[in-house]
């Protein structure tokens, strides 16, 4: 396999490939794509050394594990998940 596919039940995709840089080092690259009535909406990648992958999917995990205690009536909602997010990365 050389890609791994997601699609949440809204449509939108994340999808990831194994790469290397230019100056070799390996990389995952992964692209986010949010979906609309007119097709991609927006879009993002991420270049993830390999080196700290294992660190990442710990990260995803606890996440997770969050995900599964909150308020019930915020799940499924991606804009309040996206306005979560922006809050938390400052943007």
């Amino acid at each position: 396999m050389n890609r791994f596919e997601y699609t949440d039940p809204s449509g939108d995709t994340l999808v990831a490939c194994p790469t290397t840089l230019r100056d070799g080092t390996p990389i995952l690259a992964a692209r986010v794509t949010e979906y609309d009535d007119e097709g991609p909406a927006n879009s993002a990648v991420i270049h993830l050394p390999t080196s700290f992958l294992e660190e990442v999917v710990a990260g995803f995990r606890d996440m997770g594990r969050q995900a599964d205690t909150s308020e019930p009536s915020l799940l499924g909602d991606p804009a309040t998940g996206a306005r979560r997010i922006a809050e938390e990365v400052g943007a």
